[in-house]
């Protein structure tokens, strides 16, 4: 079991339209991913990942809320976002830090396609749309791959209705 666990959010971002994701290229991994990182000390899962989204891409985005939510909002007690999902991930050790865990708050988000995109280059190599289609056959980790499948999947029956 890893000794820490680190807190991330991550947003999934999704044309319900096309039923395509913005993928970036993630640098130091090589891989495919939405964008997405560390919470910053005290920060709401919420809005880290669009903090995320906005510094990795330059887009602003909004949360889409794909599954029923209880409304339990109160003067006193605000409700906040509730993510699509939250995943435990194992992020194995390497040079810089042992193995940890990322409890990864995962937030399907909506952008206006039309504004244009600003790649943090120290992180991201590359952005395109990808089909949920193409997905299966992307350099990405299979929870990913599983997470575009369920939303789109989501989508579709929403569509079907």
């Amino acid at each position: 079991m890893a000794s820490s666990q680190h807190y991330v959010a991550t947003s999934y971002v999704y044309d319900q339209q096309r039923d395509s994701f913005l993928l970036i290229l993630h640098k130091k991994l090589g891989k495919w991913l939405p964008p997405g990182g560390h919470l910053d000390d005290g920060e709401l899962p919420h809005l880290g990942a669009l903090r995320e989204l906005l510094e990795e891409t330059g887009l602003r985005g909004t949360i889409v809320g794909l599954l029923p939510t209880p409304d339990v909002d109160t003067p006193s007690t605000p409700q906040l976002y509730t993510p699509f999902c939250v995943l435990a991930e194992t992020i194995p050790a390497n040079s810089n830090e042992e193995e940890h865990i990322h409890i990864d708050f995962i937030y399907v988000v909506e952008i206006d396609s039309t504004e244009p995109l600003f790649l943090l280059a120290s992180e991201v190599d590359g952005a395109r749309w990808i089909s949920s289609e193409e997905i299966a056959d992307l350099e990405t980790f299979e929870n990913v791959q599983r997470v575009c499948r369920a939303i789109s999947a989501l989508n579709r029956a929403h569509v079907d209705d």
